[in-house]
């Protein structure tokens, strides 16, 4: 079995047809784990908004994400899953992020852009912050840690580490994993 640890960074967009908000996915970020948690492969896509030409300042201000630089490197939502899909293989996946919240906007921008909520590459999937956290004395379980406090309680060392950068996130969410696994 593989395990597949994605993140997602997206960028808060109003949504007309819908008339409310919604977060648009603007960046996707995997590793591929072996059996014995060996990093086997990366994957890192910027993806074009539909739904916003502008990123909202909070969105700049965590990712350092440009415009320019999605304008550059960004492609479509449906290209970039199809090629994250083909990335992630048919064989024994486990898909992991920090939270719920990840799947949750991937569903929602699944129905959004796919007319789907069925993510079909995703079969099984766990929450690798609530596992982390099983393994921290005194973590209050109604309490969520951010990533970068679980990756300085278990001493793994994030200085030249961009967080909220999708890929960079994965990487760091792999050292947590592999620490407690």
């Amino acid at each position: 079995m593989n395990f597949i640890i994605f993140d997602l960074e997206w960028n808060n967009a109003y949504n007309y047809k819908l008339k409310r908000g919604m977060n648009e996915i603007i960046e996707i970020g995997a590793v591929k784990l072996d059996e014995n948690l060996k990093v086997i492969d990366t994957f890192k896509q910027l993806i074009k908004p539909k739904l916003s030409k502008k990123l909202g300042s909070r969105f700049k201000n965590l990712t350092h994400i440009t415009i320019d630089e999605i304008n550059q490197s960004g492609i479509p939502f449906e290209n970039a899953f199809d090629n994250f899909s083909k990335w992630c293989g048919k064989g024994d996946n486990l898909f992991l992020s920090w939270s719920t919240s990840d799947l949750y906007t991937l569903v929602a921008n699944f129905k959004e852009f796919e007319n789907t909520v069925y993510v079909d590459f995703i079969s099984k999937y766990a929450d690798a912050q609530k596992y982390c956290m099983h393994f921290i004395e005194n973590a209050d379980s109604s309490n969520q840690i951010s990533l970068s406090n679980c990756a300085e309680i278990f001493e793994i060392h994030t200085d030249c580490i961009n967080f909220h950068r999708a890929l960079e996130d994965c990487m760091i969410t792999a050292y947590c994993f592999e620490k407690v696994y």
